[in-house]
């Protein structure tokens, strides 16, 4: 298990690895082949040395009859937290930074204006405008969870934190009950897998913008169903995950090929279920305008990726094959190539599977070949393939082998969320409360003379925002002021003013970061920017 641990804790570091064998070996592409075969082959040799994990009840009797060693566990537990700490402050710390901002990541903001217009009873599947236009290109199990922190008024990354968290949890909870039971090879894998996930720069990277967290915790409990065998759990968990994600997709033939050889009986009632769990949540978006979803969902993916990212510089710095085949201009092949790839997983995991291998493992293997060769080569991708990886790890530990029903597996991923949720909560709230006000750095964005501001807020009451303006600046001048992607309306400016008051109501302010756009219709500067709690919501003119 600590070899499997190993293995995968190096995959998450190898996505830091590209910018590291930049500055050794220099070259344009090179860092990225070598990150590409060196994340294959840990993928091949994964694959062969994972055999399949059935641990009886007498071996679950004898692992509980070894319990009671606290003194292991308080130190595996110690161990565990700061580093649940660190990985959780470190997150929150990006998100109190960095505001949701279109140019950094614009799949946060389709979420957001998405569940604005579901929530106004209307269809979220349309063309938004970012300033560029783009639509929803996700399904209801990806943006959906979102609404839980819009409704509460809180910056929509707290969920992506806890999305983050939940793995490492996890791997806290699972390090200390293997500790406790004398298991200290399986605690010191979960701490492994615990310290790689918490020390990634990558992931902390990608939290400011990280939309796909919000499903993670799903694809923990489908690694947990299936490598328990709970068929019928699984297959309705991995529908739902092809609804959050599209790439998911490619699990579903090694999951029809695990039932096939293990309970060939549920095999008719696996695919209803798998097909099931993927369209029933469009439904109602299908009725509503099936013209607009399917080109939300298909149409608009292949004009955007190929007419827009594919020509950007940037797609050949990736790991895979796409960005290689596009670097030699080969953009012909980029499908044909996925499907060869693909059938020949598929091949490979039914010879794996028949030789004992783990179905989670090889489900990892065909994710991450799909990820390898998809048509939108980047790197947040990659964290799906890992977080299913170090699932199945866990599924192995005492605290989750032990129990063989699904809904006791269902209670230890509650109890999971609830984790990390709490820590989320309690150290986003201190975080908050700790820091120190000042005054609001203003940015710009040339050439559209655009102003930003972020704005932290502890509390969602009605503020005063004071925008300190240019002097000697003459004639009347208007602004635009946007807060968070919605408008507060357009201030007038009179002549020889420099400043001017703006007091907005509680209802438009989020608990967390928030940004504050100013618009100026003339070139003007912005000097500053003050906010101070406040009792009134009117619009005041000095």
């Amino acid at each position: 298990m600590l070899a499997r641990s190993l293995v995968v804790a190096s995959m998450f570091v190898l996505l830091s690895a590209p910018a590291v064998l930049q500055r050794w070996l220099g070259g344009d592409t090179q860092p990225y082949i070598v990150t590409t075969i060196a994340l294959t082959l840990a993928a091949i040799a994964l694959g062969l040395s994972w055999p399949t994990t059935q641990r009886d009840a007498a071996a679950d009797e004898a692992s509980a009859a070894t319990s009671g060693r606290y003194a292991p566990a308080m130190v595996v537990g110690t161990l565990a937290v700061i580093l649940v700490v660190f990985a959780a402050r470190s997150w929150l710390q990006e998100i109190l930074t960095i505001p949701v901002d279109p140019f950094r990541g614009d799949m946060l903001v389709l979420v957001r204006e998405g569940l604005r217009r579901m929530l106004d009873g209307l269809n979220p599947y349309v063309v938004y405008h970012l300033p560029w236009a783009m639509p929803l290109t996700y399904g209801p199990l990806l943006w959906g969870p979102y609404a839980l922190p819009m409704l509460m008024r809180v910056d929509l990354r707290f969920l992506t934190v806890v999305g983050e968290l939940f793995v490492p949890a996890a791997c806290g909870l699972g390090a200390i009950a293997s500790a406790a039971r004398g298991r200290l090879t399986a605690a010191a894998a979960a701490l492994v897998m615990l310290g790689a996930i918490a020390m990634n720069g990558e992931l902390a990277r990608f939290t400011s913008i990280g939309h796909t967290p919000a499903y993670w915790p799903l694809i923990a409990l489908f690694a947990w169903l299936a490598a328990r065998e709970r068929w019928t759990a699984a297959a309705i968990a991995l529908g739902l995950l092809v609804v959050a994600r599209t790439t998911m997709i490619a699990v579903v033939p090694v999951l029809l090929i695990a039932v096939w050889m293990r309970d060939r009986r549920r095999l008719a009632v696996t695919m209803a279920l798998v097909a099931l769990a993927t369209v029933v949540p469009f439904l109602p978006f299908a009725v509503w305008d099936p013209r607009a979803l399917v080109y939300a969902l298909y149409g608009s993916y292949q004009t955007i990726i190929k007419t827009v990212v594919w020509p950007d510089a940037t797609v050949p710095h990736t790991i895979g094959v796409t960005g290689v085949l596009l670097s030699y201009h080969l953009h012909r092949f980029v499908e044909a190539v996925q499907i060869v790839t693909m059938a020949i997983v598929y091949v490979g995991c039914w010879g794996l599977m028949r030789r004992g291998r783990a179905p989670v493992v090889l489900m990892g293997l065909a994710l991450l070949a799909f990820s390898m060769t998809t048509l939108w080569p980047v790197t947040y991708i990659y964290f799906d393939v890992f977080v299913l990886l170090a699932s199945g790890v866990l599924a192995e530990m005492p605290w989750l082998s032990s129990r063989r029903s699904t809904s006791s597996l269902v209670r230890a991923w509650i109890a999971t969320a609830a984790v990390a949720i709490a820590f989320v909560a309690g150290l986003g709230t201190a975080m908050l409360r700790l820091r120190p006000d000042g005054g609001h750095v203003v940015t710009w964005r040339e050439p559209s003379q655009l102003a930003s501001v972020l704005v932290l807020r502890r509390t969602i009451s009605p503020a005063m925002v004071e925008i300190q303006l240019g002097a000697g600046e003459t004639g009347r001048r208007q602004m635009d002021v946007t807060l968070n992607g919605t408008p507060l309306g357009a201030i007038d400016v009179s002549p020889g003013k420099d400043r001017v008051m703006l007091a907005v109501p509680g209802s438009s302010w989020q608990l967390g970061a928030n940004r504050l756009e100013l618009s100026p219709a003339s070139p003007a500067t912005v000097r500053g920017v003050t906010v101070r709690p406040t009792r009134s919501s009117n619009l005041v003119q000095p």
